[in-house]
């Protein structure tokens, strides 16, 4: 059996949540949804949220469909800089975190805590030069 090494300190983590607008779309799920290395690429984390996303929302024949082909997925997960989104309402919402806490299992766990970053806006476009 191989154990856990103990973390005293918060961690950087990638955290995937479950995120929601309204009470009605509440995920019925723990709100986080996956816990992933912080050293993987942003690319790979758009593709684990995918497939988190589908294999929890999708029936099983657009299970089967998306394990053919990930492009035809009916919500695709798209990132701006180091965020993932996936989904509509409730959706899986990926970013890196600092100081990621979180007691060992038992009787009286706290909830985890962790310390979000700011998150850059990034544009699509350039802005406007005087005079154009």
């Amino acid at each position: 059996m191989t154990r856990c090494p103990v973390i005293d300190e918060g961690v950087k983590v990638w955290l995937v949540t479950w995120e929601w607008m309204g009470e009605h779309a509440k995920h019925p799920g723990e709100k986080i949804a996956a816990i992933l290395n912080p050293r993987l690429s942003v690319t790979t984390v758009q593709e684990l949220v995918a497939f988190l996303y589908a294999n929890a929302s999708y029936t099983l024949f657009e299970r089967l469909r998306y394990a053919l082909d990930p492009r035809r997925a009916a919500y695709p997960a798209t990132r701006e800089g180091l965020t993932v989104h996936c989904g509509h309402n409730p959706f899986l919402l990926a970013r890196l975190v600092d100081d990621f806490e979180l007691e060992p299992d038992g009787p009286t766990q706290a909830p985890p805590s962790w310390r979000e970053r700011k998150r850059v806006r990034v544009l699509s476009e350039k802005p406007a030069l005087k005079g154009e």
